[in-house]
């Protein structure tokens, strides 16, 4: 037998000699609805089973899962005809075949690929119309479209095979074409040509991603009202957008983030508030000023007596552990409830903010720092142009080994009694 037959689509089985295994079930629904669309444009190549009247798969499997998929969702009969070459081969002839049918076989080059999406759309087919009929997502024939319009030199050299089409993705990270022949003119010829990473750095070296704090800080609205330009990476997984002005997003940033330290300038008493473009105080920052240390608040009265209950209650838990039986799992959650409750409250007792004295305030200020949400926020840490000279312990200021009035680093903090 070696004549194309019209086979139900339910006597038909994936063979065991098919040798694709790992990605047969990659883009099946995309392939079913280019099936759907188009019909079966290639026919299965099939053997006999040992079973009477059904006939195992041997190329063309995830045509036959695309079918079956489309059989699954009601939109074929069980019925319905298949166009086949039927071969009476053994087991082992059919893995060659499909050996020979999966690796041998030649794909279409990307050039020519891209040729094909950019004749579509000149002949005005929409996005989703051309990736319904190659079987494509919209975003990987966006991709590939970005690709069209590489400037003259790349896409000849991808066309040729002197780049790669990871080295042609970097250049089209943006569809700028005097900012592709820069990158072009100077790593072409160099040991760089072939490094996507690099090509990608360097084309993008001046811009910031749309999820960065800073571009959150500016905004987008604010950004693009001062003329910023946005370009989308269609060839990374998350598929963020390029800020390629980043001289207007860091003003923007900028300007609001002095605005803020400003405000905090105006009700903290400090005698200075800095603000750094950046998510943390860098080393830079801080290399020439001394880093302060206040004193934690003290507990009132009432918070002192409540901190010793809670101590009796966390030792009295503390005996009643040994009594716990852990295999009642009802019981022993009721008694770890109730540690948590006793030592989370004494925890927060003590978990105080620092008090700052006013007569420390005119001395020390502090950093105003991008957040990771994109709002500006006060970094943690207070700093003096000089050494502060350390506070005398209350009391004990004339016994010995008291605190003398010295320098130093760490001032502000209590002197041990």
């Amino acid at each position: 037998m070696n004549d194309i037959e019209m086979i139900p689509l339910g006597k038909l089985r994936l063979s065991e000699a098919n040798v694709r295994k790992n990605d047969s079930n990659l883009f099946i629904e995309e392939l079913a609805a280019n099936i759907e669309a188009k019909g079966l444009l290639q026919n299965l190549i099939v053997a006999p089973a040992k079973k009477r009247g059904i006939f195992d798969v041997t190329a063309g499997g995830r045509r036959l899962r695309a079918l079956n998929f489309l059989l699954e969702a009601g939109k074929l009969p069980k019925d319905h005809p298949v166009a086949c070459r039927v071969l009476d081969i053994d087991a082992a002839e059919q893995s060659e075949l499909s050996l020979i049918e999966n690796v041998i076989r030649l794909d279409m080059t990307p050039t020519d690929e891209i040729r094909a999406y950019k004749h579509f759309v000149n002949e005005g087919s929409d996005l989703d119309a051309i990736a319904k009929r190659f079987g494509r997502t919209r975003r990987f024939i966006e991709g590939r479209l970005r690709l069209a319009d590489l400037a003259d030199p790349i896409f000849t050299a991808l066309e040729e095979g002197k780049i790669t089409l990871d080295v042609a993705k970097a250049y089209a990270t943006t569809p700028n074409h005097e900012r592709q022949m820069l990158v072009w003119n100077e790593l072409s010829n160099s040991w760089q040509g072939n490094q996507a990473d690099s090509i990608r750095r360097m084309i993008t070296h001046s811009a910031i991603r749309s999820s960065s704090p800073m571009a959150k800080l500016a905004s987008e609205a604010d950004y693009l009202a001062a003329g910023g330009k946005i370009e989308r990476d269609l060839f990374t997984e998350d598929g963020g957008e390029t800020w390629i002005d980043a001289e207007i997003a860091q003003r923007i940033a900028g300007e609001k983030l002095q605005a803020f330290a400003t405000q905090i300038a105006e009700t903290s008493g400090y005698a200075w508030v800095r603000p750094i473009l950046e998510t943390r105080v860098t080393y830079g920052a801080t290399e020439d000023l001394h880093q302060v240390h206040p004193e934690p608040a003290p507990l009132s009265d009432e918070e002192q007596a409540e901190a010793d209950r809670l101590m009796e209650t966390i030792s009295a838990l503390e005996a009643e552990s040994d009594c716990v039986d852990e295999d009642d799992e009802a019981a022993a959650a009721e008694f770890q409830a109730r540690w948590d409750a006793a030592t989370n409250a004494y925890d927060a007792l003590h978990d105080k903010p620092p008090v700052i004295p006013e007569e420390m305030k005119a001395n020390v200020g502090c950093f105003v720092i991008i957040g990771a949400d994109g709002e500006p926020t006060v970094a943690s840490g207070l700093y003096s142009d000089k050494p502060l000279e350390k506070r005398k312990a209350r009391g004990n200021a004339d016994a010995p080994g008291g605190a003398d009035s010295g320098a130093g680093e760490g001032a502000g903090a209590t002197s041990a009694p």
